[in-house]
């Protein structure tokens, strides 16, 4: 699922927030996501669930001129599912 879209400056190192409120469980939690770029010379990494265990953050960089790409996660729950947006 389509979860947004950014634009940011070549050299940029951007730090970003994804909440998973909207379709996690009450009672559910992440326990880890794993990214990966689809294309190009971009890279994902510093990825961490945050405080609430409910979201998390992440910094993209290494963007080229005019490079599009899609950041894929996969979100493991509490319940050992995996999602992926």
């Amino acid at each position: 699922m389509l979860r947004g879209t950014k634009v940011q400056q070549v050299g940029d190192i951007t730090r970003y927030h994804l909440s998973c409120d909207d379709w996690l469980a009450d009672d559910e939690t992440l326990a880890g996501v794993a990214a990966t770029v689809d294309s190009g010379t971009a890279i994902c990494d510093r990825v961490a669930v945050d405080a609430s265990n409910r979201g998390f953050h992440y910094f993209v960089g290494e963007g080229t001129y005019q490079d599009q790409f899609n950041v894929i996660f996969a979100q493991t729950t509490s319940r050992g599912e995996v999602r992926y947006d």
